[in-house]
């Protein structure tokens, strides 16, 4: 009897797990998925122009990105807002952060990019420039490290399954892999001339990969904002 009450046990873990697993990808993993796929078709079934039109500095993608970055931003604060917690409170700010590199701000009113060194060691450029673009470099680097505290959170919660840890791995992932495609030609300089002649579609899925990623945050701030008033 006490063996059949461990195996009990046993597969009511194992039945309840599975159906934790199945939940997560028919509501993550899935979704995710077929979009990477629909993306991939996009890129090799659009004439050239039609991918160049949309995906060069400043098109239709960049821009649709963008926004979504602002509007995970403002829900996050809203979040915040309602919640007090410290980590929607980075959120929102890196998601802010987001919003303004992708528009180029960080070079847009200043005369050269906050992000470079050169900026700030140049004597050309204006003293309250550096201070302005300093005090943001401050904000993020500092914003940076209070993240490095909830990484080990973050992948405990990532093995439980949950929904919010695990859209933030898949919009992280979607970033990345764009900044990657991005990078290819340092990356893999052996592949340049396969890079050149497939530059369209690659620039496509790079900048699809990057809005992938943008709606990824957007959505599981939605799903926080949903979660919190049916809490209330």
């Amino acid at each position: 009897m006490k063996m059949i009450s461990i195996q009990r046990r046993i597969l009511r873990y194992y039945v309840t797990s599975m159906s934790e697993s199945e939940k997560i990808i028919k509501t993550a993993f899935l979704p995710y998925a077929l979009c990477v796929l629909a993306l991939s078709f996009c890129a090799f079934l659009l004439t050239e122009n039609m991918l160049l039109h949309t995906s060069q500095e400043g098109a239709f993608l960049e821009n649709l990105t963008a926004f979504k970055f602002l509007g995970a931003s403002v829900l996050g604060a809203l979040i915040v807002y309602k919640t007090k917690i410290q980590g929607w409170t980075l959120f929102a700010i890196f998601m802010a952060f987001a919003f303004a590199r992708e528009l180029d701000w960080h070079k847009a009113f200043t005369s050269d990019s906050i992000l470079k060194i050169k900026f700030y060691t140049n004597p050309e450029y204006a003293l309250p420039e550096k201070v302005i673009g300093f005090s943001f470099v401050l904000l993020l680097i500092t914003s940076t490290l209070l993240l490095f505290k909830y990484i080990p959170r973050w992948i405990k919660e990532m093995k439980e399954l949950n929904i919010f840890a695990i859209g933030i791995f898949l919009g992280l992932g979607s970033i990345v892999a764009g900044k990657m495609l991005d990078a290819k030609s340092r990356l893999i300089p052996q592949m340049a001339d396969f890079f050149e002649r497939h530059d369209a579609e690659l620039r496509f899925f790079e900048e699809s990969m990057e809005l992938l990623g943008a709606a990824v945050f957007l959505i599981i701030a939605i799903i926080k904002l949903k979660q919190i008033r049916q809490e209330n």
